[in-house]
């Protein structure tokens, strides 16, 4: 017998695949859902005051991420970038330090997390006697330089002892055969300055790495900061002193001359003093300031030895009298170059009295004036003497004390001269700013901020929210607001942000560096709308 079988109605058979389906979706299992990676800590924290600096910063995060190529910078708050190498393991980036010193600051950082999504942060921290908030690594205390100012006074020590010896034994001296054995003086000088100034290169990189001299065999750790100009001096000084030695002994004489002149020229050359303006100016003043400088302590140092171990003491009386002449032009010359560089380089009466550069060449100008006043006793009361008397011995060796000590205050300023150097004049004042007022639109509303003092570093941030009919807006929880700077790939920066007693909102916002920064303002409206207000703000 056949059994008919009528087909299930639709709706049936629509209730048995529901029905399956439902039963597929309960005996699944249930896969975890996929977010965004987020940061959990960091170690050290954020905001942090540490006593040492960290060797290593751990950022640690919600799931395995990976750094972006060249996305992990550190910066302080002068705007120098230190060693920052960063590594992925599993969830945590390491970012591996070096060369820092005490101060303030950021770490940029930028990851991706497992699905590609790109998540970036600052993390600031402070190390050590940190300067106040606001305030930049300028106005904190900064390591003493010694290495590097005792290898700078050396090395001009050594240059001005043998150009200016040199113009002595040639121009003043001529015809007065040193003593033996000959040149000793002149070849300590020479090998004084360019030792002095062929180690100035891996220890000024070591300076600038804020690493120890100590590691100057350590290669790797200094050439790549080695600077060109260091290295051109050393060549300029080696090659020319050399090069002077050997025409002065072999009676080439201007050759002589006038490499000495090259070398004793490259500092002012190559120096800091041509980043202020007039340019021009300071490199002539520069340049005359050191032929001067040479010929007097160089002339004082063989006049000296010349004294020592003169035999005829007519003869001698007549290269006195020379010097003497020889002196009155070069202490002028001092003078007219090292007022015009003061000038130029202190132009206020607290940049002289309260900046370290300052402070050095007041110390210095004091020892001059001690030279000064010794070679006015020698001029005015010994020389005319020994003049009158060309036999008188006693006359000559009272004249040599005298000079003898005007040479060690010479000594001593050139000595001055190594440490200004390395010292910068006082930053004159910058004008006072005013506070950057900010609107942008927020959705239907605005919002209306003021940034002060609108500079690079700590800056308070007032805000107010307002809707579209210009009525403050109460925001579902407090807005949020970040900073970053899009032509160094810096930030985003999140402040903290509180209400403000006056009214609104008020956040203290870091922008380390200058360029023109943008600001977001994040707010959750009642309507469970996000809004966001971007502004552009230009920070100096």
């Amino acid at each position: 017998m056949t059994v008919l079988h009528r087909p299930a109605p639709a709706g049936a058979r629509l209730a048995v695949l529901a029905a399956l389906a439902a039963l597929i979706l309960l005996l699944a299992p249930a896969a975890p859902a996929r977010a965004h990676a987020a940061l959990l800590s960091t170690d050290p924290e954020d905001q942090a005051a540490l006593d040492e600096a960290p060797t290593v910063i751990t950022l640690h995060f919600s799931e395995p991420v990976q750094p972006v190529p060249d996305g992990v910078e550190l910066i302080g708050t002068d705007g120098t970038t230190y060693v920052a190498a960063a590594t992925a393991n599993d969830r945590d980036v390491v970012v591996a330090t070096g060369g820092l010193g005490d101060g303030r600051f950021f770490l940029n950082w930028r990851v991706t997390s497992a699905d590609g999504h790109p998540i970036a942060g600052v993390l600031e921290f402070s190390v050590g006697d940190a300067p106040p908030p606001g305030a930049t690594d300028d106005q904190a205390a900064q390591p003493v330089r010694w290495p590097v100012m005792a290898l700078a006074a050396l090395h001009y020590a050594g240059l001005l002892l043998f150009a200016g010896l040199l113009c002595f034994r040639i121009a003043i001296a001529r015809g007065h055969r040193p003593p033996h054995p000959r040149h000793r003086l002149l070849r300590t000088a020479a090998a004084t300055a360019i030792a002095a100034t062929v180690l100035a290169v891996p220890v000024g990189a070591l300076d600038a790495a804020g690493l120890p001299p100590s590691r100057i065999a350590d290669v790797a750790a200094w050439s790549d900061l080695a600077r060109a100009e260091t290295i051109l001096l050393a060549a300029a000084t080696t090659l020319g002193l050399l090069t002077a030695y050997r025409c002065f002994t072999r009676g080439l004489r201007p050759a002589a001359l006038t490499a000495a002149s090259l070398a004793l020229a490259a500092p002012a050359l190559t120096g800091h003093t041509r980043t202020y303006d007039p340019g021009w100016l300071m490199t002539a003043a520069d340049l005359v300031h050191l032929a001067a400088g040479a010929v007097w302590l160089g002339g004082l140092a063989g006049l000296a030895i010349l004294l020592r171990t003169a035999t005829d003491p007519a003869a001698t009386a007549e290269v006195v009298a020379r010097f003497s002449t020889w002196a009155a032009a070069t202490l002028a010359a001092l003078g007219a170059s090292g007022v015009t560089m003061a000038l130029v380089l202190h132009r206020t009466w607290s940049s002289l009295l309260e900046s370290e550069h300052g402070i050095a060449l007041l110390a210095k100008l004091d020892l001059v004036a001690l030279a000064v006043a010794l070679a006015a006793w020698n001029r005015y009361l010994l020389v005319p003497v020994v003049r009158k008397a060309a036999g008188d011995w006693a006359g000559l060796r009272r004249l040599r004390r005298v000079l003898l000590g005007e040479a060690a205050a010479v000594a001593l300023a050139v000595a001055a001269t190594g440490v200004m150097v390395n010292l910068s004049p006082a930053a004159p004042e910058p004008p006072p700013s005013e506070p950057v007022a900010i609107t942008a639109d927020l959705g239907p509303g605005t919002v209306n901020a003021v940034l002060d003092p609108g500079r690079a570093g700590e800056n308070t941030l007032r805000f107010a929210l307002y809707d579209a009919q210009a009525l403050p807006l109460d925001p579902v929880e407090p807005p949020m607001v970040l900073a970053s700077l899009p032509a160094q790939d810096f930030g985003p920066v999140q402040a903290a942000v509180e209400l403000d007693p006056a009214g609104g909102y008020l956040a203290v916002l870091d922008l380390p560096l200058e360029g023109g920064w943008e600001i977001e303002f994040h707010v959750l409206a009642a309507t469970d709308e996000h809004y966001i207000a971007t502004a552009a703000v230009q920070v100096d």
